[in-house]
């Protein structure tokens, strides 16, 4: 994969984007649009709306933690490969899959401040994996 390039030529930084609203607003669409060699991290059938609306299937891993989308991004940076951008399509389902795994990990504790504090930590590595790749990151969130 190659650096985002300005018009002048020069390396860009690759952007790390969240657009949020309710469901059916067109965010999965607008990605399909915008990222047409992107790599879509999306639940079974979440992609539709891309297939009829854009007219292309797009590549797509199903993952159901925000820890296996971190994972996901770090073995693209050893790897590379043809994509120019990862789509996160739902963060919002992701991280709600997460806290249904740290809840079963913290079952025998009463302790929500180390549940949010483990959610927060799976997040902040995301964070970190995605601000430091070498290609556009792109979030979906419910509203």
């Amino acid at each position: 994969m190659t650096q985002p390039q300005s018009a002048q030529g020069t390396a860009l930084d690759p952007a790390f984007v969240l657009t949020y609203g309710p469901s059916g607003s067109g965010k999965t669409t607008d990605c399909g649009y915008s990222f047409p060699n992107g790599l879509f991290i999306a639940a079974r059938g979440a992609l539709k709306s891309v297939s009829s609306v854009c007219g292309y299937t797009p590549a797509q891993i199903e993952v159901q933690t925000i820890a296996e989308a971190t994972n996901t991004i770090l073995e693209l940076q050893k790897k590379g490969g043809n994509y120019d951008a990862v789509v996160i399509d739902d963060f919002s389902f992701l991280a709600e899959q997460q806290f249904a795994v740290i809840e079963k990990k913290f079952a025998r504790s009463s302790n929500t401040f180390a549940k949010w504090g483990a959610l927060r930590d799976c997040v902040i590595d995301f964070r970190n994996a995605a601000r430091y790749c070498r290609f556009h990151v792109i979030l979906n969130c419910w509203e």
